[in-house]
């Protein structure tokens, strides 16, 4: 049976939300697989347990993403990364379980950092002579546009 960790939370203020849509991914996931609830937060990754009526904190061991389960090591197999925002949408978290050859279910990390900033990515697209928007990209909150 293979371990897939999916792994939610992360740094921006949808880190709640991002929790309960990999739990709702959690109860829905086929049958064949044991899942984990990892949480990556600023001070770590954790797998969240629910025992009966209690929740249980796990650290993780982030080089290999394996954590103790009662005496007895569980080794992250696929994971499938929900975190909203930073490190997730930008691909940072897809980097680094390639880096420690962790398979993932998501796009790779190229083209999860060009979609997560718009401005980039239409600019990408726009050189393959996709039709977008006009825009303009503002580094000065201060500054003044003249639309004319």
């Amino acid at each position: 049976m293979k371990n897939v960790g999916i792994i939610c939370g992360g740094f921006s203020s949808e880190f709640d939300i991002s929790v309960k849509s990999a739990i709702n991914i959690q109860r829905n996931f086929p049958d064949g697989f044991e899942t984990y609830i990892v949480l990556l937060r600023k001070d770590g990754w954790f797998v969240k347990l629910n025992t009966g009526e209690s929740e249980e904190i796990i650290p993780v061991d982030s080089t290999n993403l394996t954590f103790k389960l009662q005496e007895r090591e569980i080794q992250i197999d696929l994971a499938v990364v929900f975190i909203h925002g930073n490190p997730g949408e930008n691909g940072k978290v897809q980097a680094y379980l390639e880096m420690i050859n962790i398979p993932y279910i998501n796009s790779g990390p190229l083209a999860s950092q060009l979609s997560f900033d718009k401005w980039y990515c239409n600019q990408f697209l726009k050189g393959f002579g996709f039709n977008v928007a006009t825009s303009i990209y503002l580094t000065d909150e201060n500054a003044v546009v003249d639309y004319d």
